[in-house]
């Protein structure tokens, strides 16, 4: 270490090296070396653990004993979350710093992000027309839930768009400008619009499904629209959209910031470091003021107003900008991942819960319709064509079932561990927010709504076409030639028996 070491001659002679001398000449015992803690005075005694990291720079006008220490845990570098006053530990060559970590992660989000956006609106301006032309309450409930689903997808493409395009624009200086990233208006307005629709294409696919299991059920039913079937159809898109209106908006509404406010980022000011939380300005605010009486109930607006008081009135003061619930990630997603000690973990999980049940609904719905086909299938005549029509959607509900499951269900149970607090699900943000989640909003449109597989099927039968058509041109042109070749054989054998 470049350290000599002092010993100390004990009564009965023997010598023991148990002091560490620091640079500047003060002694240490060995058990506070490399101890994340500055004992030396001059930090000799932290300079090349193998278990620390030293931040780059200090403040000399805070006080140390409000700032973090010099020296952080080896594992706090480059975990999200700045841990030293010049965000050495998050900005330096071992982190990336970008919204979108993976590179593969990015092109991703650019193929789902145009997909689901070009498929989407084809979807909606194809079925828009189709409904007017609807015949029948099932056709039209059919049309309008379909229609409803690609609102949906199309707001998680554009939310994706939206998130690619900041990766791009941010790529540069993200790192430096990560909370300005996370606080901005921007980033708040695209988590809403994922989380609308997230919700709303989950949401409709319970009621589509629900409502064709109930279709196959009472199969001898009216199918006529009617005014009772037409306000049921309008009252529960109403409510359906209320419902997901106030699960997006209640978070950003400032009446409840008690409960949803991530933090405050404080721009340029060295005393709070990142964006810190209730708790941890609850830390500070006690060494500058003291104990503080009923701490866990104190409010934001009463921690803005001492926090304003520990700088006098003859400086610029201290600016913060509040951290919005989508601001808890990068990718700027509804906050999912909680424990219990975050204030909006009630709110969290009601909402989780509430998806778990219509994931439920729509697989338990497919499996139905899936056992009440096999069974109708079962009692008609065995041709060919109900036999590949049965196959068909058998393939398709399984389809269904299988995409639904594997999205929301592996998210649903990280959920439950990161609560729980047995697995750390929060550098998985991106992995479901871009991958996992909206792979749906492109598969969508395949499975609900036969608008691309038509697409599909025209652009084969064109292409099959056109081949067919220049593979029989040149069997033609083939087959002349060889009729040619044949008469000019026969021409020339004539000759040669002619002159014979």
């Amino acid at each position: 270490r470049g350290a000599s070491l002092k010993v100390r001659i004990k009564p009965d002679k023997t010598i023991e090296n148990d002091l560490f001398e620091c640079r500047n000449g003060n002694c240490i015992s060995y058990e506070n070396v490399c101890n994340l803690a500055d004992d030396c005075g001059d930090g000799s005694d932290e300079v090349g653990c193998a278990n620390n990291f030293q931040c780059g720079t200090t403040s000399p006008h805070v006080s140390s004993s409000l700032l973090p220490s010099n020296f952080i845990p080896l594992s706090a570098v480059c975990d999200g979350k700045l841990d030293c006053e010049d965000g050495s530990d998050e900005c330096n060559e071992r982190c990336t710093s970008s919204i979108i970590q993976s590179r593969w992660l990015r092109g991703v989000t650019w193929v789902f992000g145009i997909s689901a956006t070009v498929i989407n609106t084809y979807v909606l301006l194809r079925k828009g027309t189709m409904i007017k032309s609807s015949k029948g309450r099932s056709s039209l409930y059919n049309s309008i839930f379909v229609l409803v689903i690609a609102v949906g997808d199309l707001l998680t493409g554009i939310y994706l768009m939206g998130i690619a395009i900041a990766d791009v624009i941010n790529s540069d200086g993200y790192c430096r400008y990560r909370f300005h990233w996370l606080n901005s208006a921007w980033c708040m307005v695209l988590g809403v619009t994922a989380s609308i629709g997230s919700l709303t294409s989950l949401f409709t696919m319970a009621l589509l499904s629900s409502y064709r299991f109930y279709s196959i059920r009472h199969v001898f039913a009216s199918r006529s629209v009617t005014r009772k079937s037409a306000a049921c159809m309008i009252v529960t898109l109403v409510a359906m959209g209320t419902c997901v209106t106030v699960i997006s908006f209640v978070p950003i509404m400032g009446r409840y910031e008690n409960y949803f406010l991530n933090g405050i980022f404080y721009p340029g000011n060295l005393l709070f470091v990142g964006a810190p939380s209730k708790s941890q300005h609850i830390e500070v605010l006690e060494v500058y003021y003291g104990r503080l009486s009923s701490k866990n109930r104190l409010q934001w607006n009463a921690i803005r107003e001492l926090v304003g008081g520990m700088f006098t009135h003859d400086t610029t003061g201290i600016h913060g900008n509040d951290m919005s619930f989508y601001g808890n990630a990068g990718v700027c997603v509804f906050k999912y991942f909680v424990t219990p000690n975050d204030p909006q973990h009630v709110f969290s999980l009601a909402v989780l819960t509430f998806n778990t049940i219509l994931c439920g609904v729509v697989v338990m719905s497919y499996t139905g319709i899936y056992l009440l086909s096999r069974q109708t299938m079962g009692s008609l005549s065995s041709s060919r064509d109900s036999g590949a029509r049965g196959s068909g959607l058998e393939r398709k509900i399984s389809l269904i079932i299988l995409t639904d499951f594997l999205s929301w269900m592996p998210f649903i149970g990280l959920c439950v561990l990161h609560y729980l607090e047995v697995y750390d699900g929060t550098p998985h943000y991106e992995l479901f927010s871009l991958l996992v989640l909206p792979v749906n909003s492109v598969i969508n449109p395949i499975i609900y709504d036969d608008t691309i597989g038509s697409v599909v099927r025209w652009t084969r039968d064109k292409v099959v076409g056109v081949v067919s058509a220049r593979v029989t041109t040149i069997q033609n042109e083939l087959n002349m030639s060889r009729k040619e070749s044949g008469m000019v054989e026969k021409e020339k054998s004539y000759t040669e028996t002619t002159l014979k």
